[in-house]
């Protein structure tokens, strides 16, 4: 099981994510920061949870299945030059349309132990929650803000 080749996967998909309104995103492997102000969307990729199965028999030799979750945590700062209320829903809606069209079965690599995996299921089920963006004191930024997450199934078979 690879928690980091599950975690450079996502943010290779997300990162640069474009919508019509705003300018390519810049994704993250990390926790994301409490704020930051930046140009562009940022997206912060976490794997928060998991839970590994066997799926197969014999012990030692049988496929496992690992259930994962991705959480990514959406930021955007916004000035008085692009302050229209769409721009963050259209992101939103870009970076869901980018996960729910996912190929089914994605065969990854760890980059550090070479184990091979295969992810299934990403992007058939997407929760978020979308809070209340807040203003700077100086109301002149508005922060957005949404959190997706995203579970998906690891499957690991014994060389």
């Amino acid at each position: 099981m690879s928690l980091v080749a599950c975690g450079m996967y996502v943010k290779g998909l997300l990162d640069g994510q474009t919508s019509p309104a705003l300018p390519p995103a810049q994704a993250w492997w990390l926790p994301p920061p409490v704020t930051q102000t930046a140009k562009n969307p940022q997206i912060y990729v976490w794997i928060t949870d998991f839970d590994e199965q066997r799926a197969t028999i014999p012990r030692g030799q049988g496929q496992k299945r690992v259930a994962h979750t991705a959480t990514l945590f959406l930021q955007w700062s916004s000035g008085n030059k692009v302050a229209t209320e769409q721009n963050f829903p259209l992101f939103i809606d870009a970076i869901r349309q980018t996960l729910r069209s996912t190929d089914l079965r994605i065969p990854i690599t760890d980059p550090t132990t070479g184990e091979k995996s295969q992810l299934t299921d990403f992007g058939e089920q997407i929760k978020m929650k979308y809070p209340t963006p807040i203003t700077t004191a100086d109301q002149r930024t508005i922060l957005y803000t949404a959190t997706l997450t995203v579970p998906f199934h690891e499957w690991i078979n014994p060389d």
